[in-house]
């Protein structure tokens, strides 16, 4: 399956989690899970998966666009429950998994969507790469900011 979508980011401690809806369920991107949860092979880790949790889609990066192998809900969970850590109370691994499935998840059901809180310093940035897009490439700022974000 290959998917072209549009993006959310929020982040988890010092990990940036891309997600993307399909068909109004949550997917993820699989190399953002596996990198949060302490996997270092995503492709690895991706074979035990079945055929239904796993796929490709396409997404705008600022070098273009890139395919990204992308995992359902089902194999995020299939991805923690076979990792040993997710259960040792404190570790990365099992603090990402009470965040996915007591916050974002929930969230997810409630609204379509999740979005991290940001602070004005997150903003900042944001609003300074939409406008040196704007500025150099003319696009308009709508269209800027959607690539961006």
């Amino acid at each position: 399956m290959t998917i072209q979508a549009q993006l959310s980011t929020f982040n988890f401690e010092s990990n940036s989690i891309r997600t993307l809806a399909i068909n109004n369920e949550p997917w993820f991107v699989a190399k953002d899970v596996c990198d949060a949860i302490g996997l270092t092979n995503s492709r690895i880790s991706l074979i035990a998966l079945d055929e239904d949790e796993k796929g490709v889609s396409l997404i705008y990066t600022p070098s273009g666009q890139q395919e990204v192998n992308i995992i359902s809900e089902s194999g995020m969970y299939t991805l923690i429950l076979r990792c040993r850590d997710a259960v040792k109370k404190g570790s990365i691994p099992h603090r990402f998994r009470k965040w996915v499935t007591a916050e974002v998840l929930p969230t997810i059901r409630k609204t379509g969507k999740y979005e991290s809180k940001t602070s004005v310093n997150d903003r900042t940035g944001l609003r300074n790469a939409v406008n040196m897009l704007v500025s150099r490439k003319g696009l308009i700022y709508s269209d800027a900011y959607h690539l961006i974000h």
